[in-house]
């Protein structure tokens, strides 16, 4: 029996807390929010100190609010992946708002407003975006969103597959080959809403495969980041693929999907033919839905996905090699100095120099099995022109695999107030 006292209890919470903050503190520091500032100037270009900034997230409705500085500077930095409209105000100018900001993971965007002189209640709309530049960085990113992401094909819905299609990207076989700018696979660094979800046991030699796989209907965005990365995600790796997962709003979105491949509408395969194989076996079939909406208008959201992957199928194995019958027999043949093809009985050899001449049963048991279950298959092939070897062929055959996934995702997102 033991007796905890307020000391120990406080010490406790205490490390509880200390903790907290340290886990925090390493998550923040992977980037999935970005950055939105702009100046504030007249008609004549003069700064404009004291001027109102308002930004509305156009998906959940969220508000936050800030003010321009001495110098008509403003910012809000820590925005998550969203669109957004950014609106200006003063006493003696014009109301401007300035719509569809787009933020993304690790980009900074740069909104620019020139205020006209008028009343406030006066508004100027700007529906494509005023100046809205990208002029604070160096970084070379790429931002796939909406169609890029939900609505081109691709074969298994793993979104780390689209890296094949960025610039800079060499892919000499499948997918988990390629590289980025000739950098090696341990310079990539994937994550999912900040946290990395690479396979890192194997990173150094296939940084490109994933432990956790991104589906395309629980991603928002997925953001690449090739060269000159900023000072806040510097220390992740020389290329970054960050990816975000959708969010609920104030409205209900929802859908299902299905994707089927049949081998009764496949041709067999080149090399099947060749070796006399049937097709191989594949019935694969991806189906799932995902669903999106409000707990609480301007408050609380939620978004969950399901993805069921089945992948029943046979796989041609590698060439394995077996006995011939009359090398599983004790006779080998082989060819001499003079290109003559001779043969030897090994058993006779043996009884002729006072060694065993009978087979050990437990192998002849074993060589007997093999030659019951590969006599006879289309895949068995003679290796005496590929190999002048007389005493084996060569067999490929299918084996049956199977591949059964299941993948969801819940995500919770909750507005305590203007500054939270």
């Amino acid at each position: 029996m033991c007796s905890i006292g307020k000391g120990d209890v406080m010490r406790s919470f205490l490390f509880v807390c200390l903790a907290a903050v340290v886990f925090s503190a390493g998550a923040v520091a992977q980037v999935t929010t970005g950055r939105v500032q702009g100046t504030v100037t007249d008609a004549q270009g003069g700064v404009i100190p004291g001027a109102e900034i308002k930004i509305v997230n156009k998906v959940t409705g969220q508000t936050l609010d800030t003010l321009s500085n001495e110098i008509g500077f403003w910012a809000f930095p820590s925005m998550s992946t969203a669109t957004y409209a950014v609106t200006v105000s003063l006493a003696g100018f014009k109301t401007t708002t300035v719509d569809n900001v787009k933020v993304d993971a690790g980009v900074p965007a740069t909104v620019n407003v020139k205020l006209e002189v008028g009343a406030v209640t006066d508004t100027v709309e700007v529906e494509t975006g005023a100046e809205v530049l990208q002029t604070e960085t160096a970084t070379i990113s790429a931002t796939l969103v909406g169609q890029q992401l939900h609505e081109l094909p691709f074969t298994s819905r793993n979104l780390t597959e689209l890296l094949v299609t960025q610039a800079g990207s060499a892919t000499p076989g499948v997918p988990r080959s390629t590289s980025v700018y000739g950098l090696p696979q341990s310079a990539m660094n994937v994550t999912l809403d900040g946290i990395n979800i690479q396979d890192n046991s194997n990173k150094s030699s296939d940084g490109f495969f994933n432990a956790i796989f991104p589906r395309a209907d629980a991603i928002e965005e997925m953001t690449i980041t090739s060269a000159a990365a900023g000072a806040d995600s510097n220390g992740e790796g020389a290329m970054q693929v960050k990816m975000v997962t959708r969010s609920g709003s104030n409205e209900w979105h929802g859908g299902l999907f299905e994707q089927h491949r049949n081998e009764r509408f496949n041709a067999n395969a080149y090399f099947n033919n060749l070796n006399n194989q049937p097709r191989d076996h594949m019935v694969f079939n991806q189906f799932g839905g995902r669903l999106g909406g409000p707990i609480r208008k301007n408050r609380l959201f939620f978004f969950t996905s399901v993805e069921i992957f089945e992948l029943p199928q046979t796989y041609t194995e590698p060439t394995i090699t077996v006995l011939t019958p009359e090398a599983a027999s004790g006779v080998f043949r082989y060819r001499d100095t003079a290109g003559a093809v001779r043969s030897v009985n090994l058993y006779q050899l043996a009884a002729a120099n006072g060694f065993p001449s009978t087979p050990d049963p437990i192998i002849a048991t074993t060589l007997g099995q093999i030659a019951q279950l590969t006599g006879g298959q289309p895949g068995l092939k003679s290796r005496i022109a590929t190999n002048t070897d007389y005493n084996r062929n060569s067999l490929d055959f299918q084996s049956k695999g199977d591949n059964y996934r299941r993948f969801g995702t819940t995500r919770l997102d909750y507005d305590v107030n203007n500054s939270n």
